[in-house]
């Protein structure tokens, strides 16, 4: 079994990728509030507004699954989500999962990752992946799996 951890893994950029943007302004911070929901939910918009086949998810619905008073997902295992900004604004987007039941089960130390969106730039895909790669680091996990759906 391959250890995401390692330094061998590498990422490779969309073959029809877009003409690349500089972000040496990218910050990630964790969503710790309204505001930074309300900014978790805009990278998303931001990130699918020039797919006409995307339906926006109804903001309530996913204001629900990430309230730990309403989803038992939240509330059973420890779910970090986090969002990344450019100039001041939402550009990407992910959350972190320790699925407790699933390391109970499996013992594999494996940590999941999903609701990951952003602008079409390699760059800040990486940058979300490794803060998810931190994060579940941190809770003592070797190996990350995703994208995960969870609802």
């Amino acid at each position: 079994m391959k250890n995401l951890f390692s330094p061998q893994v590498k990422f490779h950029p969309p073959v029809f990728e877009r003409a690349r943007r500089k972000l040496r302004d990218l910050v990630i911070r964790e969503v710790l509030g309204g505001g930074d929901l309300d900014a978790f939910i805009e990278a998303a918009r931001r990130a699918e507004s020039s797919n006409p086949r995307w339906i926006e998810p109804l903001r309530i619905e996913l204001k629900k699954v990430l309230d730990p008073v309403k989803s038992p997902v939240i509330r059973e295992n420890k779910v970090r989500a986090f969002v990344a900004f450019s100039s001041g604004k939402p550009v990407g987007r992910i959350a972190t999962i320790v699925n407790r039941a699933y390391l109970q089960k499996y013992r594999d130390g494996c940590g999941h990752f999903g609701l990951i969106e952003a602008l079409d730039d390699a760059d800040i895909f990486k940058a979300l992946l490794e803060k998810a790669k931190e994060v579940l680091r941190d809770e003592s996990l070797v190996r990350m799996q995703g994208p995960s759906a969870y609802r």
